[in-house]
């Protein structure tokens, strides 16, 4: 006899039945079910895009822009000695 471990069960994502992990069709409704990419806990791109514009926002809006103008005093003195 194998002693397998018991199968989990998930929701249909057509009918809400339980159904096992392996399952390729609902046995209370027939649907097929497929596994993809996404059901496995990825975040979607859009995601990413957002975190990432959210950062640039607030570097954009929390860098003192006196930085800015003492690397450019620093750039022309430079270029003062050097000539």
């Amino acid at each position: 006899m194998h002693d397998e471990p018991p199968s989990r069960t998930l929701p249909c994502p057509e009918c809400g039945a339980e159904i096992y992990e392996d399952a390729e069709r609902c046995p209370a409704c027939g649907a097929y079910v497929v596994m993809r990419l996404s059901d496995t806990g990825r975040r979607p791109w859009w995601w990413v895009a957002v975190v990432i514009g959210l950062v640039g926002l607030l570097l954009l809006l929390f860098v003192p822009w006196w930085v800015a103008g003492v690397v450019t005093a620093a750039m022309l003195a430079l270029c003062w000695r050097l000539r």
